[in-house]
């Protein structure tokens, strides 16, 4: 009886050290999905800034666009016969409206990646390859630079997991 109630001993002590081997990897995944969360949520608070920046930037095109409609209106009055100023101005128009819709696309796509980021933290590799082909795409250069900054650090956390 002795040797089954040592077996038994021997048996519970590898369940404790197997219980605590688990516990210990569970740690250490729980500290991970914490840390990348932080990561995250860091990653959202830069994201929400730059959208608001270009929400800022759209504004302040739309605001030049009023002021070159009434600039073109008061040119119209005063300069009718100079149908080169005319031309002039709404060329002008017609870029910064050109320039208003590539913000308001750009600004989508900040939107949708900044629902992205906080809708997962694990990417896919093919969802990941779209991003860097749009960015790719992109001719704002500050966009560009930013959305750089994103797919360098996404990048980064894959390293890290991978060599966790």
């Amino acid at each position: 009886m002795s040797k089954s109630n040592e077996l038994s001993y021997d048996e519970l002590i590898l369940q404790i050290r197997e219980y605590e081997r688990k516990q210990r990897f569970l740690e250490e995944k729980s500290s991970q999905l914490i840390n990348k969360l932080k990561s995250t949520e860091e990653d959202q608070s830069k994201l929400e800034k730059s959208v608001e920046y270009v929400n800022k930037e759209i504004a302040r095109k739309e605001s030049k666009i009023e002021q070159l409609k009434k600039r073109n209106h008061e040119s119209r009055l005063k300069n009718y016969q100079d149908i080169d100023l005319f031309e002039l101005i709404n060329e002008k128009q017609i870029t910064l409206n050109f320039e208003i819709k590539k913000l308001r696309w750009e600004n989508k796509l900040l939107r949708e990646i900044f629902f992205f980021i906080s809708e997962t933290l694990n990417f896919d590799n093919k969802i990941f390859y779209e991003l860097v082909e749009v960015t790719d795409d992109i001719q704002d250069k500050a966009l560009k630079s930013f959305l750089e900054m994103v797919i360098q650090k996404i990048k980064d956390k894959e390293k890290s997991i991978n060599y966790d």
